[in-house]
């Protein structure tokens, strides 16, 4: 295979997904947004080991592209009521927000926490520094934000410029 042709193909790769990931942003805003009432009515008992397996499939698609995780505290033998779709829409909304955001190569970390009544799930990670805070709209954090809202959780989102943590 020619390098010339490789490099072509990583491009139009690159392309493809940035759209897709804009497009991705704007359905989910309009979709969520646009709907009046909530999401509740498809929430469903879910293992946490489901939404384990839901951030792992994400995880190997970053550790492809050079970044390492670390997973802490203890995943809990629990049930948690989400919808599914909306759920990895949420996971999908992160994991795109670490690979345009986060510095190439660093490791992210994945922090798990109960207190018995409610499930925290965590992801920090280092901010790149060649990126400005211009590149992004927040659509997709005003997304998750909302998904979490409509189905009796909270999302938030905090950055100090050097880390940025959503939970």
């Amino acid at each position: 295979e020619n390098p010339a042709n490789r490099e072509y193909i990583g491009i139009c790769k690159e392309n493809a997904l940035r759209l897709k990931g804009m497009s991705d942003d704007m359905f989910s805003y309009f979709l969520v947004f646009g709907k009046k009432g909530s999401i509740s009515e498809n929430v469903e008992k879910q293992g946490v080991e489901a939404l384990k397996h839901i951030i792992s499939e994400r995880v190997y698609l970053l550790e492809e592209n050079g970044y390492s995780f670390v997973w802490e505290g203890d995943i809990p033998d629990a049930s948690v009521m989400v919808d599914t779709m909306f759920t990895n829409r949420v996971i999908d909304n992160i994991f795109s927000n670490i690979g345009k955001y986060a510095t190439p190569g660093s490791t992210v970390i994945i922090r798990f926490d109960s207190n018995g009544k409610q499930l925290s799930v965590a992801f920090e990670n280092e901010i790149r520094r060649d990126c400005s805070d211009a590149e992004s709209n927040h659509i997709g954090l005003k997304t998750c934000s909302r998904i979490m809202e409509q189905m009796g959780g909270n999302f938030e989102a905090e950055s100090d410029g050097e880390r940025f943590c959503a939970k």
